[in-house]
């Protein structure tokens, strides 16, 4: 590896950019979180998936009566044959509306247009496969009228079914991201969704929450919990943050029966259009003359040098570790970087290396990011 003026040696190459995105996802529930902690998280996912397999897709278990408790279950917890019914994707996720179809409910089930494509093919497969006869009514958050038949499904007193972790409705995950409520994780900041604490705190419906895993020999267990009830009039923000207070306690109980860990990426505040923007165009505009001046008068007296832990991770992001900052990398590589770890290269030494378009847009774009420093001797 070349050399410029002062400096040390270039750093190790980082971690694989698939590995650096699961474990800082991991890191928002589990700061402390190190490659080991994943490695054993992912260990004990796959025991929970080859179980999964044996018991729905193997017949090893006793797949007609999975669900042979479900009169038992909604004896103990009977607000579950009406209201809202909160669930999120946790274990064997797909068996809560068979769950009151076994005990005689036609539940209606709210998703969004991509997690409706996902679920409700193996939801129904699952339901022909235990031979259940009754039905299952899916709303489609994303069509018009959605409200109107969740309102209709409350006031007939069948239950309705919500999977909180999907997080998403009109405008995709961008429009959470923007719009969304700020909650706090343990890691970082991620943005929430609102529209079930509207829906609760204008209908007072009941809730109910409900989480299934498996157990090692292949049954299920069901945990049932009341939410609420919450103040009348009841605060919509208050609501959703209670929501998901409960998810995320069942998440960190069994982080390995999770299967939604990418929706804490996809809502993670970081990612919002506000944080992305340039907070001050006239001290942007001073710093693009400046490397410009720079690159063109001075090459030779101007070191560039990283301000900033940075990497790049597929698929082409550039990383701002100091900062839980994100941007495209627009072809920045690895490699490249490398020249600027603990050196600093002469604009001059740079464009030799790499090419004056080179540093013209990637070593300027570092520099206008803020995660480069720009040194001119006299």
């Amino acid at each position: 590896m070349k050399r410029w003026g002062r400096g040390r040696r270039a750093s190790a190459p980082a971690p694989a950019g698939r590995e650096s995105w699961a474990l800082w996802n991991l890191r928002a529930l589990a700061p402390g979180a190190t490659a080991t902690t994943l490695a054993s998280l992912r260990a004990r996912r796959r025991e929970i998936a080859e179980l999964q397999h044996r018991v729905l897709a193997g017949g090893e278990g006793d797949v007609p009566h999975l669900l042979g408790d479900a009169e038992a279950v909604l004896a103990a917890h009977p607000g579950l044959r009406g209201g809202l019914v909160v669930t999120l994707h946790m274990g064997p996720y797909t068996l809560t509306p068979a769950l009151l179809v076994m005990a005689g409910e036609r539940p209606a089930v709210l998703l969004d247009a991509e997690a409706h494509a996902a679920i409700r093919p193996r939801a129904e497969q699952q339901r022909r496969m235990l031979d259940l006869p009754g039905e299952i009514d899916w709303i489609v958050v994303d069509k018009p009228l959605f409200v109107k038949k969740v309102l209709k499904a409350l006031r007939e007193g069948r239950p309705v079914v919500a999977y909180l972790d999907g997080n998403r409705g009109a405008g995709g995950t961008e429009a959470t991201r923007d719009k969304g409520m700020p909650y706090r994780l343990p890691g970082r900041t991620i943005r929430l969704r609102t529209g079930l604490g509207r829906l609760i705190a204008r209908t007072g419906c009941s809730v109910h929450a409900v989480a299934a895993r498996w157990q090692d020999d292949g049954t299920i267990d069901w945990h049932v919990s009341r939410l609420g009830p919450w103040p009348d009039p009841a605060i919509a923000g208050e609501v959703t943050r209670d929501l998901y207070d409960w998810l995320f306690a069942q998440v960190i109980r069994t982080p390995e029966q999770w299967s939604y860990w990418g929706m804490l990426a996809a809502s993670s505040d970081c990612f919002a259009t506000e944080n992305l923007a340039v907070s001050d165009p006239r001290e942007h505009a001073r710093r693009n003359a400046e490397f410009l001046d720079c690159l063109v008068r001075r090459p030779q007296q101007s070191r560039l040098s990283l301000s900033a832990r940075v990497e790049v991770w597929d698929p082409d992001i550039l990383v701002d570790l100091d900062h839980d900052a994100f941007y495209g990398a627009e072809g920045l590589t690895e490699v490249a970087l490398d020249l600027l770890r603990g050196l600093e290269p002469t604009l001059a030494d740079l464009c030799d290396a790499c090419g004056r378009k080179w540093v013209g847009f990637h070593g300027r774009r570092l520099y206008l990011l803020g995660l480069a420093e720009l040194k001119v001797t006299v």
